[in-house]
């Protein structure tokens, strides 16, 4: 994904960017389209986690452009067309699969088990 970030905006955590492919996955699999509403409460429900980390994921899809806020204690709509949202599941997966492949790493350097450098 190559959207800039909002200066001020710290980077998204682990959680947050897992429940952002998450979040996309969601409005997939549910055919929502655009102007569908989405809230915390909802979300949270459905992936079983708190609406804390489903509200910053919510904020950083809304940076993307892929969902936007509804208005005061109204949740979010969804701005997004399903092939934006098929790239947002599959960024995740692939920095999922490169966490793998670094601790595999960290996992063989602790063991001693890597070439040494000559």
């Amino acid at each position: 994904m190559s959207a800039a970030h909002d200066v001020g905006r710290p980077e998204p955590s682990k959680l947050q960017r897992k429940l952002v492919s998450q979040i996309a996955q969601y409005i997939r699999d549910n055919q929502l389209g655009e102007g569908d509403q989405l809230t915390e409460l909802g979300l949270a429900e459905a992936l079983n986690v708190s609406r804390t980390p489903i509200r910053a994921a919510l904020e950083h899809l809304a940076s993307l452009g892929v969902v936007a806020p509804a208005g005061p204690r109204r949740g979010f709509h969804v701005t997004a067309a399903p092939d934006q949202l098929a790239e947002l599941t599959q960024e995740t997966s692939h920095s999922d699969d490169e966490e793998g492949l670094y601790m595999r790493m960290a996992a063989d350097y602790v063991a001693s088990r890597l070439p040494e450098r000559s």
